[in-house]
């Protein structure tokens, strides 16, 4: 919203003959440098995001069970974690993996190899529905 509002100020002041070229570069410049500074930070935290992942650090993968009461996600030997169904935020999937959102920004990731079909349609239907913001 800045750099919108930044370009469109120091273009009005440009047209209007009230900036000089070199205000109209410096600002654009300013702009650039943002929108670099902004796509490389969310580079960096998709990258530090990933490589802290439970997946990535452990070879063995990550155990899924579920019945009617509970989801149980955990590292095989190592820890163990049920959700009430109630407490699941939300869930995506695609045709490679399923995100199991425990909030906004907490989640599960569950590859779509990790069960059959059927246990897939059954773990569909024990999701909350989903929450519109």
């Amino acid at each position: 919203m800045f750099l919108a509002y930044m370009i469109v100020a120091v273009t009005w002041n440009f047209t209007r003959g009230k900036a000089k070229g070199s205000d109209a570069l410096f600002g654009a410049g300013v702009c650039v440098v943002s929108l670099i500074l902004l796509v490389g930070y969310r580079v960096f935290r998709l990258r530090r995001t990933y490589a802290t992942a439970a997946f990535v650090k452990n070879p063995e993968g990550i155990a899924v069970a579920f019945d009617k009461e509970y989801f149980v996600s955990g590292l095989p030997g190592r820890s163990e974690t049920r959700f009430l169904w109630p407490a699941i935020y939300d869930f995506a999937e695609n045709e490679r993996i399923a995100l199991v959102y425990l909030s906004r920004r907490s989640f599960i990731v569950i590859p779509k190899h990790a069960m059959p079909e059927e246990s897939w349609r059954e773990f569909r239907s024990f999701i909350p529905q989903r929450r519109q913001e």
